[in-house]
């Protein structure tokens, strides 16, 4: 039987504690219990306990802990009450402003998804969710703010609504709904005028029903239970380069995927599986060759970034160095940052 530290007896010591591993699990940057357990490799139910102040915790229990948020062990052990609540009192008010932040932004992504649901012709959000088939009260739960859009879902909308993941999350331009509907947008566009302007709005190639099947099993996965997926490889999508130079954005379901170890793509890459893919070069893009594979991260705020970034311009794909784009030009979409450059052509 493990031997509890004297520093746990008690329920109020206990208390402290769980206060303290609760601080250090947030200053780790984990959201909830739940997260940190299943990413540090904790036994979910004995964390959530510990850090509920239910379950003493012993020796081993504190130095794994302690390990895991990579603190002294004697700041959960032996925590200081002082700067416990300091640090409480600053992680509360940084919540706080975050939350604002994340409500403001659901709205602005949901204000856009109903832009994008009008301008391709559907009034009703109800009726465009029917079509799409997509859960009403999903659908509308995203259009109106109340629920946030995963990174998923944003590249599942933007394929049956033929618009710009970029746009839809970030309101990069171009949209995907056409130069002449963008200028519009530029000079305020307000959502009860859509109708009127719908002339403007750009028609867009549909994807394949593999596509959409492809995207939406990525839905389907985003929102498994950790338990249910954590044993499951990163999955990152590969496409052709030809599909990305004919459907844009578009072409981004496609069902071939790499496996990765569980964890690489974010440690490796400091990014999601569902914003990274894997360009199969089965045409020349400027130094590569037949049969090489560019690493893209779809996700990179580009116009910050170092290195190389993949270009479509005119049904062209290019390669260039982040300082020699020209982000003025509304005829160049960035794909995304070159994060990694896989040489497999074979020589003769």
């Amino acid at each position: 039987m493990k031997k509890a530290v004297k520093v746990d007896e008690g329920s109020e010591r206990r208390q402290q504690m769980a206060a303290a591993l609760r601080t250090v699990r947030k200053l780790a940057g984990f959201e909830s219990a739940g997260a940190a357990a299943e990413r540090l490799g904790f036994s979910n139910a004995s964390y959530r306990s510990h850090e509920a102040g239910s379950r003493a915790m012993d020796e081993d229990d504190v130095r794994r802990y302690a390990e895991g948020f990579g603190v002294p062990i004697k700041t959960i052990a032996q925590p200081d009450q002082r700067k416990i609540g300091q640090a409480l009192k600053t992680l509360e008010a940084k919540e706080l402003k975050n939350s604002e932040k994340a409500k403001a932004k659901r709205k602005e992504v949901g204000g856009r998804l109903k832009l994008a649901r009008l301008a391709r012709g559907w009034d009703s959000g109800s009726g465009a969710a029917r079509q799409l088939k997509i859960a009403t009260q999903t659908f509308l739960g995203h259009e109106n703010g109340r629920n946030s859009v995963s990174m998923s879902a944003a590249r599942l909308y933007g394929a049956l609504l033929g618009v710009r993941v970029a746009w839809l999350m970030d309101a990069q331009l171009p949209s995907g709904l056409g130069r002449s509907f963008d200028d519009q947008l530029q000079k305020g566009l307000k959502l009860e005028d859509i109708p009127q302007y719908r002339h403007l709005v750009a028609p867009f190639r549909a994807p394949s029903s593999a596509q959409i099947s492809a995207l939406r099993a990525e839905v389907r996965e985003e929102s498994m239970p950790g338990w249910l997926s954590k044993d499951r490889p990163d999955l990152v999508r590969e496409i052709d380069a030809s599909a990305l130079a004919e459907l844009g954005f578009e072409a981004l379901g496609s069902d071939r995927c790499w496996p990765f170890p569980k964890g690489f793509v974010r440690t490796a890459f400091r990014t999601s599986t569902n914003a990274l893919v894997v360009v199969a070069c089965d045409k020349v893009i400027g130094q590569s060759r037949r049969g090489d594979r560019l690493v893209v991260d779809t996700s990179a705020d580009v116009a910050k970034a170092k290195g190389e970034v993949l270009t479509l311009k005119r049904g062209a794909l290019g390669l260039w160095k982040v300082q020699d784009v020209d982000f003025s030009d509304a005829e160049l979409t960035v794909v995304g940052q070159i994060v990694a450059y896989l040489s497999m052509a074979v020589e003769r």
